[in-house]
């Protein structure tokens, strides 16, 4: 993620995400551990759509686009 010295908002500029969001990185990476600390954690909220509504959709998108 990190090449050398490279700032803060290069980085965030090339992987177009906030500088923020690299900052948050950098600090987990120096504090919690390498790349262990960047892992993904469980999702925020509940899922929004039941198991049923989540079948309906998939099955929807397998039909591919109307047009």
């Amino acid at each position: 993620m990190v090449r050398g010295r490279e700032s803060t908002r290069a980085i965030a500029a090339r992987l177009r995400m906030h500088e923020r969001s690299v900052t948050r990185w950098r600090k987990a990476w120096r504090e919690g551990g390498g790349a262990e600390a960047l892992l993904s954690k469980e999702p925020v909220s509940r899922e929004k759509l039941s198991a049923r509504q989540r079948a309906r959709l998939d099955a929807e998108l397998k039909h591919g686009p109307l047009a």
